[in-house]
């Protein structure tokens, strides 16, 4: 955009569109009719102080900083100098990381559920080494006394 502004001459006139988030959220497949979207359009941004720069790196990203700051302004958000990919690529980094360290036992502080022995882990009943094998459990087709058939109970209706 800063390339083609300058090279053409032409005044640059910032953009914003308002209410799509609320129009189509993430995720969602079916639009909300009920909000509509807006547009709002700036001043033209002349930049013919820069005329004969079009080739200098520092140059358009002047020229593409001061059109994101009128843009940003004309939309009230915050300006990010970063793009889509690059965003969603360290956010899943940031949520991998952080997934990673509430899920390792080593990291939880004691006392915290995390730290807490699993049981049938063998750390938590002795079956480790040197422990002694583990308790035979009942159900099909295992050993011990047979087990009492269940009975299931109606489900009640209306609250107590």
């Amino acid at each position: 955009m800063a390339r083609l502004a300058l090279e053409s001459g032409a005044p640059v006139i910032p953009c914003a569109m308002l209410g799509t988030f609320q129009l189509m959220p993430s995720g969602k497949l079916i639009p909300r009719l009920r909000y509509r979207p807006g547009v709002r359009f700036g001043k033209p941004l002349d930049f013919s102080r820069y005329a004969g720069l079009e080739s200098d790196r520092l140059v358009l990203r002047a020229v593409t900083d001061e059109i994101m700051y009128a843009i940003m302004a004309l939309a009230s958000q915050e300006y990010v100098d970063e793009d889509a990919q690059r965003a969603k690529e360290r956010l899943k980094a940031e949520h991998k990381a952080e997934r990673l360290v509430h899920a390792s036992p080593r990291a939880a502080p004691a006392g915290s559920p995390a730290a807490l022995p699993v049981r049938g882990h063998p750390a938590a009943t002795g079956n480790g080494a040197g422990g002694a094998p583990p308790a035979p459990r009942a159900g099909r087709g295992a050993p011990g006394p047979a087990a009492a058939p269940r009975r299931c109970r109606p489900a009640r209706s209306g609250w107590r």
